[in-house]
């Protein structure tokens, strides 16, 4: 029996880790993959949807909400993936389509706040008891044509 025909139950894309330690195996099953389903891909779809609206003054945005460790996190990051990718505009201004920012355990918008302003390595100097100071150190912050999703 050919190696081919003893692992035709793998599939091709995987075969090459058939000739791995098993420590490299373990590693390779450890890594963090997307396996797509379809109330994710709706969720991907509305996301995209919502990227490409025209801007208003009240966005229309979406809440995903679940359990503990059902995923939420995994599909804002694939979500980055597929859509996040920056770029230089016309004007040759930096264009971050997509930041991911941790919204803080606790629910309030000063950690909010901190936690975008971190995204654009902004170091919030002294207090931190006001998010308002440390916005309006950041003038580029409110002038940036961003649209705002926690998670």
């Amino acid at each position: 029996m050919s190696a081919t025909t003893k692992y035709e139950h793998v599939h091709p894309d995987f075969r090459h880790i058939i000739g791995m330690t098993d420590k490299q195996r373990i590693e390779f099953m450890d890594q963090p993959r997307w396996i797509s389903y379809r109330l994710a891909q709706q969720i991907l779809d509305n996301l995209q949807g919502l990227m490409h609206k025209p801007s208003k003054p009240r966005m229309q945005n979406l809440l995903i909400v679940g359990e503990s460790n059902n995923g939420k996190t995994t599909l804002v990051r694939r979500f980055k993936d597929l859509c996040g990718q920056g770029s230089v505009d016309e004007n040759s201004d930096p264009v971050k389509p997509i930041i991911v920012a941790e919204a803080p355990p606790s629910a309030d918008e000063k950690g909010l706040y901190i936690s975008l302003l971190e995204c654009f390595f902004y170091a919030i100097q002294g207090d931190r008891s006001s998010f308002k100071t440390a916005i309006s150190g950041h003038p580029s912050f409110s002038a940036m044509p961003c649209q705002v999703t926690d998670h």
